[in-house]
């Protein structure tokens, strides 16, 4: 559990790590699938409002790329390309395909050589379907529709299934690494669509961890987390404390005025304004 204030929003955000999927024999590619919660990111179907499950994606309609570390682009886009706007490092290479084996497709290529293709299709966020190594080894990612976006439904490297996936109103399951003997499952709970209960399911009793949502001002934000070995993490908000500039026309957010961690075990609070 890696929780804390984000500096340049004053927002509480959190990464809870579900699993390192290594495919092919350790071969590679590589893919970290992590619950990430924030407030102002474009939340994935079926894991709860706020949360995402940790995958690169593209917004068309925001044109925003957001990588599966979090870092995120503003990008210009016409008919036949694409361009990242604040890539100065030069870190990622983001290009839009429209001939060859790949034509129809988005490709971030990152530093470390690992490719990313994202279908461009129908839906207005871009998710990938294949990841590939530098040495060009596969993984394949299956989605579902959700309304007008999709759900992650499996993870597949070329010979083994190492994530599935399945979805119901007030429940999820994520099963790593299924018919294996080192096999796990996580159940994630909902109430009125935010995610409230996370569950390993392998262990009796299971390990929880339980989230509580405030309103502050017209929003409903996570506030409290409590974690199996009873550490708490908990934020009181500011309403409208962070104002755009006049002609931005856009609402006032919420900043965190305090976060605390409650230990357990005797230890004192640590508490930070």
């Amino acid at each position: 559990l890696q929780g804390g204030v984000a500096p340049r929003t004053g927002l509480y955000g959190l990464n809870l790590p579900v699993a390192r999927l290594i495919g092919n024999a350790h071969l590679g590619p590589s893919v970290d699938l992590v619950l990430r919660y924030d407030p102002l990111g474009a939340a994935a179907p079926g894991v709860g409002r706020g949360f995402t499950i940790g995958l690169s994606q593209y917004d068309s309609d925001q044109r925003l790329l957001t990588l599966a570390t979090g870092d995120r682009f503003k990008v210009y886009e016409n008919a036949t390309s694409v361009s990242l706007q604040q890539n100065r490092l030069n870190t990622v290479r983001f290009e839009k395909l429209t001939s060859g084996t790949y034509a129809g497709y988005y490709r971030i290529t990152h530093k470390s050589g690992d490719v990313e293709l994202l279908r461009n299709d129908a839906f207005k966020v871009k998710v990938p379907s294949q990841i590939f190594s530098p040495v060009g080894r596969r993984l394949d990612l299956t989605w579902d529709q959700s309304g007008t976006t999709r759900r992650l439904t499996q993870v597949k490297d070329e010979t083994t299934i190492l994530v599935q996936a399945s979805y119901a109103d007030t429940v999820s399951t994520l099963t790593i690494w299924p018919d294996q003997t080192a096999s796990y499952s996580l159940r994630l709970s909902f109430q009125n669509g935010y995610l409230t209960r996370i569950e390993n399911t392998t262990q009796t009793p299971a390990l929880a961890w339980t989230m509580t949502y405030g309103n502050v001002g017209s929003s409903q934000l996570l506030t409290r987390i409590q974690s199996p070995t009873g550490l708490i993490e908990q934020v009181v908000y500011r309403a409208g404390a962070v104002a755009f500039p006049s002609g931005a026309g856009l609402p006032a957010l919420p900043r965190v005025d305090s976060y605390t961690q409650y230990p357990q075990g005797n230890q004192p609070a640590i508490s930070r304004t």
